[in-house]
């Protein structure tokens, strides 16, 4: 995303909070636009013949953005794309039990447990409807860590675009993301949490 891109929603934040009504319908064409790589990279978790399509999983959760009144409560565009990436990943969720997937199975692709650790000799894998359970069991702890792993682990953003999106540093973005990949490790294993898991 490239800064006037960024700005624009931001000013568009602005003029919504203040009443302006055409702002509404500028900040959701250009949410939709910021949306689609990030449904393409979660669509790209699902399996072969799944019959949601990546506009279709933008327009459903534009919809639950504004039936939550998430436009008009973001403080700022990192707030409202994190809300974007969770309303997505919640689509698919949904869109998963409702074809009668299994927790660990059914029309989801399976993702390997290495993915999230990034080291090959861990051969478990998990379901989207799993992992996205362990991420809501993240955002209670850490709210802006699971913004980070749904951005990086199933949109397929880069670190600098999560710091740019989340409007963090680079370090920052870095440990939540450390602490948020740990985390989910021990959650979806089965480990036990210790006091140390509430946060970097």
């Amino acid at each position: 995303m490239s800064e006037p891109e960024a700005g624009s929603i931001t000013a568009l934040l602005r003029r919504l909070n203040g009443g302006d009504d055409d702002a509404r319908r500028e900040l959701l064409v250009r949410l939709a636009f910021q949306m689609q790589p990030i449904a393409r990279g979660l669509m790209g978790r699902e399996a072969a013949g799944h019959t949601l399509q990546p506009t279709a999983l933008v327009n459903e959760a534009l919809v639950r953005l504004v039936q939550q009144g998430a436009l008009s409560a973001a403080p700022n565009r990192a707030y409202l794309y994190g809300a974007a990436a969770n309303a997505m990943r919640q689509v698919l969720v949904d869109h998963a039990r409702a074809e009668g997937a299994q927790k660990r199975g059914g029309e989801l692709a399976r993702v390997p447990l290495a993915d999230l650790s990034q080291v090959a000799a861990e051969p478990a894998s998990f379901g989207l409807v799993e992992l996205n359970d362990a991420i809501e069991g993240l955002a209670k702890v850490h709210e802006r860590a699971s913004h980070v792993v749904t951005l990086r682990f199933l949109a397929g953003y880069g670190m600098s675009e999560i710091a740019e999106a989340l409007g963090v540093a680079l370090s920052t973005a870095e440990t939540d993301w450390r602490f948020a990949r740990a985390w989910l490790l021990r959650a979806l294993s089965g480990e036990k949490k210790s006091d140390s898991d509430q946060g970097p």
